[in-house]
């Protein structure tokens, strides 16, 4: 974020996030500066003071005491007529123009103190948003569209892509603060549209591909009671974030998981907001306006404050009591925090409480577990060799287990692997071990419930048991006096044959007499 004094002449401060970006500089006053950019790397200052130039100025130094390099240079449209609506550095030596006439790509030769013109695209513009991560420009001919032009940048070659077009007789007039840019889940990137009709306002997201040749419609996101020009777009920790200015309310939304909701009509996934949130004022800041008609958005997560001169990046503030106050469905909260990067106690929190009350369902903590799991097969398919986690006798043949690991690996590849796994010691450890740590008041019988439904969920994504949850089953079945339960889960080999459970299982015959014969069937086999 720039500050600029008296054109330049008494202080220009550049500063970020990083404290060692941070500079002040001087510069001679040469009128008032449209938009102003260092380069990637910081080397060279881009000013824009006239319609059809851009000015270049080497940084010798940076820090509080920036000194610029005396000799100046610039670079004006190769287009006759046109004017410059904007630039942007698209690498340490090139730039992009963006101006009434299409785009233009010239190479920064620093040390000549000249730019080439590198390639030019012609259109009509007449405004244009620019992500630098992605290199993807979406404009419009007017100022209100039904139709937009997407362009790519890369290694200085201009990309024409497939325009994103709306139906004039729906009503959608874009405007420029309607279309952002976002980076989602592994490196994906959508172009988002704010809709509005006469009592709906809905964010499209189109998809581009991987190769950048493509964009397709694959997301609605429903917002609630929106209505009006203010709706603003950031992405934080991959939850797409509507601010509603109005009701001073953000909606989250996680295109992966849904969590409010998805419904799929075959090509498009329609989202209902997985929760509703409000933006804190960041530590230390006095007299902030959250939701104020002078903040403005800049992707993924930066929010400026223009009129009390404040810039600061939003952030997820989770924790489990919260989590489980703003959404009520527990597989959609925990398929939500999966995502999530550093959620893991915050997800163990949540199924320690959902375990615990009563009120919820042990299929409900099944559907959860199931979630966790297929995330925990991928994790081993990743990790460890697939024939560790698979033990043949689970399968009729090692053929038969490559395959069906082979299937269940390639249906959770079709969505982003998830931030946070669960292993079984975490479960063990921070969910069933919590749940009997005080024996008088540790209900066994849900203890028991839900340790089955764990082991169906491990059974059905080809994850054997460990020892530890096997000794914890057989001992919450001893001390409930559940035997013909035992018998048959061992007898049906839901508790693995191992050494160590034979050993247990010889202790058990002065309180269980066919213990014995079981413990010896096991040894033999």
């Amino acid at each position: 974020m720039f500050s600029v004094r008296s054109g330049g002449a008494t202080g220009i401060i550049s500063r970020g996030f990083v404290d060692a970006h941070n500079s002040t500089f001087c510069l001679e006053d040469q009128g008032p500066m449209i938009t102003i950019k260092l380069s990637p790397d910081q080397k060279i200052l881009a000013v824009q003071r006239a319609q059809a130039d851009v000015q270049f100025i080497g940084v010798n130094q940076l820090g509080s005491n920036g000194i610029f390099d005396s000799r100046q240079y610039s670079q004006g449209c190769k287009t006759k007529n046109a004017v410059i609506l904007g630039f942007s550095w698209t690498g340490p030596n090139e730039i992009a123009y963006f101006t009434d006439h299409g785009i233009e790509i010239y190479l920064v030769l620093h040390e000549r103190r000249i730019l080439k013109s590198v390639r030019n695209q012609s259109a009509t513009f007449a405004w244009y948003t620019f992500c630098p991560r992605s290199n993807i420009c979406v404009a419009a001919p007017t100022q209100a569209t039904s139709s937009l032009l997407c362009f790519s940048i890369r290694s200085g070659y201009i990309y024409k892509l497939p325009k994103i077009e709306y139906d004039k007789a729906d009503g959608a007039q874009i405007k420029e603060n309607d279309v952002a840019v976002l980076g989602l889940h592994d490196g994906r990137h959508y172009v988002a549209v704010v809709v509005r009709r006469q009592q709906t306002t809905e964010v499209h997201l189109h998809a581009v591909s991987s190769d950048q040749t493509s964009i397709t419609r694959s997301h609605i996101l429903k917002v609630p009671a929106a209505t009006g020009n203010s709706v603003a777009i950031n992405v934080v920790d991959n939850v797409v974030v509507v601010h509603h200015q109005a009701t001073a309310t953000s909606y989250l939304y996680d295109v992966v998981c849904g969590g409010g909701g998805a419904d799929f009509d075959g090509s498009v996934h329609r989202h209902a907001p997985v929760c509703l949130a409000r933006v804190r004022a960041p530590a230390g800041a006095a007299n902030v306006e959250l939701y104020s008609q002078h903040w403005v958005t800049f992707q993924p997560d930066i929010v400026v404050d223009a009129k009390i001169g404040m810039m600061w990046r939003l952030k997820l503030s989770l924790n489990a009591k919260s989590c489980l106050r703003a959404v009520n469905s527990m597989p959609a909260l925990v398929g939500f925090l999966q995502q999530r990067e550093s959620a893991k106690m915050v997800l163990v929190d949540v199924f320690f409480d959902r375990c615990q009350s009563p009120a919820t369902a042990v299929r409900t903590i099944g559907s959860a577990f199931d979630l966790v799991n297929v995330e925990y097969r991928r994790h081993l398919n990743e990790v460890v060799q697939s024939n560790l986690a698979l033990p043949a006798s689970s399968f009729p043949s090692p053929t038969a287990a490559f395959k069906q690991a082979s299937s269940s690996s390639q249906a959770a590849d079709k969505t982003p692997a998830a931030k946070v796994v669960l292993d079984q010691s975490d479960v063990y450890t921070n969910v069933f071990a919590a749940m009997l740590e005080d024996p008088e008041t540790a209900n066994l019988k849900r203890v028991e419930s839900i340790l089955i439904e764990y082991y169906r969920s491990l059974s059905a994504s080809q994850i054997p048991p460990q020892y530890f949850l096997n000794e914890l089953l057989i001992n919450v079945l001893v001390q409930r006096k559940s035997w013909f339960q035992l018998h048959q889960l061992l007898q049906y080999h839901v508790i693995s044959d191992s050494k160590a459970v034979a050993c247990l299982l010889l202790s058990l015959e002065s309180v269980y007499a066919p213990a014995y014969q079981l413990a010896l069937d096991m040894l033999a086999r």
